[in-house]
Order: structure tokens, then C-alpha cells, then sequence
């Protein structure tokens, strides 16, 4: 089963952000045409291709256009395994901060007795929290499930 054809049947004015996003979906399309692709999950990402392709307005296209790639994106990450670049770097940006910034920050803050340190601890965990992305990501695209597209 081939993909459904992307064409949006909004012929109105294409304005540069709408082209971005038209292209970025493009991309994604393209991205996941190289991979091998079950029926099942093949059949839910041209649900919402038909639901891009069918948007009438301007505003109702750049709304599908946001919700499918996002949706797409979380389906290949269930069922193919197949994850966007930077993926856990964006992730683990947001939980080194709150696992190990606060602490670290209300460490610093209580050992030197000023609490206006805790920004010093939340640095320290946004940095942990890359490092440990940008890892797990590596460890993604040797696996070769890396997609060439960005969140």
C-alpha cells in the first residue's frame, strides 16, 4: 500500500511560514517513504494525510498541517520505533532541570546559606539533561532509527 499523495486543496495565498510547514510535512512524508512501513500503521498515517489534503482555509491547513505532523511523528515513534532528531535531547533538557537542577540548586543554596544559588544548580542540571540526550540520541541514529526530520 503506497502513501496517499499530499496536495492540499487550499489554493489561497501561501504565505513564507505556511511553506515551511508544508515542506517540513513534506519532509516527514519523504523521511518515512524509505522505511518499511506495516499496512495497519501505513493506512492511520494517510488518515491523516486525507485530513491535511482536506483542509479548506488557511487557518484550518496550518492547524492539520501542526496536529498530523505531531501526530505522525508520536506514531512512529509507537509502532515503527522511529524518532525525530534531537529527540530525547529535547526531552531529557526538561528533566535534567527538574530532577537534577532543583535539588542541586537547593543543595547549593543551603550549603552556602543564600538561596539565590538555585539558579546555579538549574544550569547544572539543563547541562546534565543534554549530555544525556544528546547520548541516548547517538545511540538512536547508529541504530538507524533516526528520522531526518526536526520536532
Amino acid at each position: 500500500m503506497p502513501f496517499t499523495t499530499f496536495n492540499p486543496s487550499y489554493q489561497g495565498e501561501r504565505t513564507k511560514s505556511l511553506e515551511r510547514q508544508i515542506q517540513g510535512f513534506q519532509k516527514l512524508l519523504k523521511a518515512l517513504s524509505d522505511k518499511e512501513i506495516p499496512d495497519p500503521v501505513l493506512s492511520t498515517i494517510n488518515e491523516e494525510i486525507e485530513k491535511v489534503n482536506n483542509a479548506k482555509t488557511k487557518p484550518l491547513l496550518t492547524a492539520q498541517l501542526g496536529k498530523s505532523y505531531k501526530e505522525i511523528l508520536k506514531i512512529a515513534e509507537k509502532e515503527l520505533d522511529l524518532l525525530a532528531k534531537n529527540h530525547y535531547t529535547f526531552k531529557w533538557l526538561a528533566i535534567g532541570m527538574a530532577a537534577f537542577g532543583i535539588p542541586f540548586g537547593a543543595a547549593f543554596g543551603m550549603a552556602l546559606d543564600n538561596m539565590a544559588f538555585m539558579g546555579t544548580g538549574i544550569g547544572v542540571g539543563l547541562a546534565i539533561g543534554v549530555a544525556i540526550g544528546a547520548q541516548k540520541d547517538k545511540e538512536v541514529k547508529l541504530a538507524g532509527n533516526q528520522l531526518d526530520v526536526e520536532l
